[in-house]
């Protein structure tokens, strides 16, 4: 009896000890252990992906990395033992990474991309402008939008560009519209007219409440109000268009902007004009320059007087209409050190140029 006691209690002592040499053995393929002391790597990965073995360097370093689809993917089998960081990177991805450094010296990112690859050496060639934090023109930034949109969407035809300047006429960005309908392919002149057959469809119900408290001289004017103009924006979510925002300003995403519909230069028009002619009066000689921007969420719409030359500015969301610049108080985003931000910027940043 205590044999056979004894003879249990070892095959299961075996059991376990062969199920846990195979877990063992099947997580060390994936384990990766990083230790660092004095700024020195202390890594032992088997068969790990670049992925893993990356995010707890990072970690571990203190750096952000983004690595590029010709990278992604690899197994990694290494093993080192208080190496210096650069050496580490080096075995890791040999010639083709790019080091940013912080004031100390320290590495603050690490970018790994195939530089031998003939094919991708334009787009090399924009990434490393773009880390260099050189010279980025808007327009090559709108055509590889535009290159990338086109891929998503092989159907999608060019509808609209509009230059996004600020209120001194500094150009800051572009606006790209495209049509991706099933139906013929619109035309400017139609969008405009849907554009003021909806605004006045939408005006409808204030414009008679407005007209039967004028006629009861015992109705409270001051409770008829427009509705809000979110709910005039109907074909600004027209699931026909899809309208992007680029801006070549490093310190925010280069697409600021991306939705299914129509731009706010188009939608929110029919809005502009009648507050203007509200607040000034209805003149034939007003003409339309331009759209700008006001804040980072809305534009302004700037008309002319072609007698006097004076220009208005006019804010649709807020209801204003000024006839200076000095009369527009612009609202600047606060700038603040906010890592993982910049972070999201510059990794959008890199999924654009790397196209």
């Amino acid at each position: 009896m205590k044999k056979r006691f004894l003879s249990t209690q070892l095959l299961a002592f075996t059991a376990v000890s062969l199920f846990w040499g195979a877990s063992l053995s099947e997580s060390k393929e994936l384990r990766v252990n990083i230790t660092q002391s004095n700024g020195l790597v202390t890594l032992e990965a088997i068969e790990a992906p670049i992925e893993e073995v990356m995010d707890q360097l990072s970690r571990e370093g203190g750096f952000r990395y983004h690595l590029f689809p010709e990278v992604k993917g690899n197994l990694i089998s290494a093993r080192f033992r208080n190496h210096p960081l650069q050496k580490v990177l080096k075995e890791l991805f040999g010639d083709n990474h790019i080091l940013k450094y912080k004031e100390d010296g320290a590495i603050s990112a690490v970018y790994a991309l195939d530089k031998k690859d003939r094919k991708l050496a334009h787009r090399n060639r924009r990434v490393q402008s773009y880390l260099n934090n050189s010279f980025f023109s808007l327009p090559q930034l709108k055509n590889i939008v535009s290159a990338s949109l086109r891929r998503d969407y092989p159907a999608a035809k060019q509808f609209l560009v509009i230059p996004r300047e600020d209120i001194t006429g500094a150009l800051q960005g572009y606006v790209l519209s495209f049509y991706i309908g099933s139906e013929q392919f619109p035309t400017m002149e139609g969008v405009q007219l849907e554009a003021k057959r909806v605004w006045a469809a939408r005006r409808q119900p204030a414009n008679q409440a407005k007209g039967a408290a004028f006629n009861d001289e015992t109705a409270d004017m001051s409770i008829v109000h427009p509705p809000s103009l979110d709910t005039y924006r109907s074909m600004r979510r027209s699931h026909e268009f899809i309208t992007v925002e680029v801006s070549a300003d490093f310190s925010s995403p280069p697409i600021k902007k991306f939705h299914k519909g129509l731009p706010d230069d188009l939608t929110m028009y029919p809005a502009a004009e009648e507050l203007l002619a509200k607040r000034v009066g209805v003149s034939p000689e007003f003409r339309f320059i331009r759209t700008f921007v006001l804040s980072p969420m809305a534009i302004g719409f700037e008309f002319r007087d072609n007698i006097s030359k004076q220009s208005y500015f006019v804010d649709a969301m807020k209801r204003q209409v000024f006839t200076s610049c000095g009369g527009i108080k612009m609202t600047k985003p606060r700038k603040r050190f906010d890592t993982e931000r910049e972070s999201r910027i510059e990794k959008q940043w890199l999924e654009i140029v790397s196209f």
